[in-house]
């Protein structure tokens, strides 16, 4: 086999020219003699020899078409042809080979798809083209002429490399190494720092009538540097801006880590009320103890007392600390007290005026029996409403003591919380308001407790059965009622 890419020397010349001479003889010139001859359709001979050989196509003289899907390309002084195996009209039966041709060189011939390639003087531009050859010898119209620049691959990357060095080294020259920013204060708003300024990498602080200035300074792969002309970046102080609107709340954060346990925390064990008699404020007492001349139950009033009635709480703590109120006056003392004061002298004065209406009946009597009926009529009636008025006004002051008494009857505040009776038995019901609960008492037993920290209802004296929630007539209460056992 002739490699085609190899520059032949002088024993491969032989080779090629028998290659070619042979090819030729294929071709058939000249018709060839045999014992049989057959026509084929195509108007070509089929001929049989005498030495048993066949040879088809005799006669043929039509050029199959030329050649398509050819492309070139060079590299490193390379020349390399391609065709896709496709011919104009179509490959006939009798194609012998696609001849390729660089110059005046053959590259190559294909007999189907494929490339070949052959080594070419790097620099020069070849005229390249190729054509197809059946096996009688008969070539079809080469292709136009492909101008295809032989190229050197190792020259042209160093013809780059020395044009990159060089773009880098200008590069590196203009290039901006470093920048330095500088600020420096004047007190004038036009002119800017002159020679001698101080300039500094930290803006100086605003002060008033200030103003500062700025310049770059910029260092170049070269060496060289420039400095901008200074520009001024403050001015006067400006007016405060109208309030923005307020921005759309934020997405919710991360929740956060779990912090340290606490310290135990401290309850209440016991609230007790002391009371005590005293004229003024006694001191606030101190400690868990009852406090000396203080009593958890309230005193009786002596008859005839004129002092005050005072009240304090105690708070013991669960870590053995108690609390104390500052002793306040009892309001329901006070009130009593001042409507007992009132009533007293209202009924003092009650009765020194009726002791002096009656002077004034004996006088009216005596000096004015003979005036006219109306006058003395008139008198009369004017001192009898003034008297009425005053005996109203100590009935009105009796009765606010009665209320107070009443108050007091049926309303108490102990350890547990309020109290309020409806009767002055110690077997009527009651109904005690605590923190944590309400109970409904009869007497000392408890006959309903409504818990608030179990949400819980505890009952007694309660039958086992059926009830009903049931409607009053006019609609606003509802009660439970019992129907019957099971």
């Amino acid at each position: 086999m002739i490699h085609r890419n190899l520059s032949p020397d002088f024993r491969s010349a032989a080779a090629i020219v028998a290659s070619r001479a042979l090819s030729a003889a294929r071709g058939q010139a000249t018709a060839p003699a045999g014992t049989l001859s057959v026509r084929s359709p195509d108007g070509t001979r089929t001929v049989i020899g005498t030495d048993g050989g066949i040879r088809q196509f005799v006669g043929d003289t039509t050029p199959p078409g030329r050649p398509t899907g050819v492309s070139w390309s060079s590299s490193a002084g390379d020349v390399t042809a391609r065709w896709d195996g496709t011919l104009e009209g179509g490959v006939p039966a009798d194609l012998d080979y696609v001849e390729l041709r660089a110059g005046d060189e053959v590259v190559g011939r294909l007999r189907r798809a494929g490339s070949c390639s052959m080594r070419a003087k790097a620099g020069t531009e070849l005229s390249c083209v190729a054509l197809a050859v059946d096996v009688s010898g008969n070539a079809s119209e080469p292709t136009e002429a492909f101008a295809l620049a032989v190229r050197d691959t190792v020259a042209e990357v160093s013809g780059d490399a020395s044009k990159a060095l060089e773009e880098a080294r200008k590069t590196g020259q203009m290039a901006v190494t470093s920048s330095r920013v500088e600020y420096a204060a004047t007190a004038s708003a036009t002119e800017p720092p002159g020679e001698g300024a101080e300039w500094s990498a930290t803006p100086p602080a605003p002060a008033g009538g200030a103003y500062t200035w700025m310049r770059t300074t910029v260092t170049y792969g070269d060496g060289r540097s420039e400095t901008s002309e200074p520009v001024r970046v403050t001015g006067e102080a400006g007016a405060d801006g109208a309030k923005g609107d307020k921005g759309d709340t934020g997405s919710q954060g991360p929740q956060g880590v779990k912090g340290d346990t606490g310290p135990q925390g401290v309850s209440v064990r016991s609230v007790t009320t002391f009371w005590r008699l005293d004229a003024s404020r006694p001191p606030t007492p101190s400690g868990t103890a009852d406090p000396s001349g203080w009593s958890t139950t309230e005193p009786a009033v002596p008859d005839g007392y004129s002092g005050k009635e005072w009240r304090c709480i105690r708070t013991v703590l669960s870590d053995g600390t108690a609390t104390w109120t500052t002793p306040t006056e009892a309001a329901s003392f006070a009130y009593a007290h001042a409507a007992w004061e009132t009533a007293g002298a209202a009924m003092s004065q009650a009765t020194s005026t009726s002791a002096t209406l009656d002077g004034f009946r004996a006088t009216v009597a005596s000096n004015y029996q003979t005036k006219g009926g109306m006058s003395a009529y008139a008198t009369a009636t004017e001192l009898r409403q003034t008297a009425d008025v005053l005996a109203a006004t100590a009935s009105r002051v009796a009765s606010q003591g009665e209320v107070t008494a009443a108050v007091e009857r049926h309303m108490s505040f102990s350890a547990d919380g309020l109290v309020i009776s409806g009767g002055e038995s110690d077997g009527g019901m009651s109904v005690a308001i605590m923190p944590d609960a309400q109970e409904f008492r009869s007497g000392e037993d408890v006959v309903m407790r409504l818990d608030a920290k179990t949400r819980s209802v505890e009952a007694q004296r309660v039958s086992l059965g059926s009830y009903q929630w049931r409607a009053s007539e006019d609609g606003r209460r509802v009660s439970l009622i019992y129907v019957g056992g099971d």
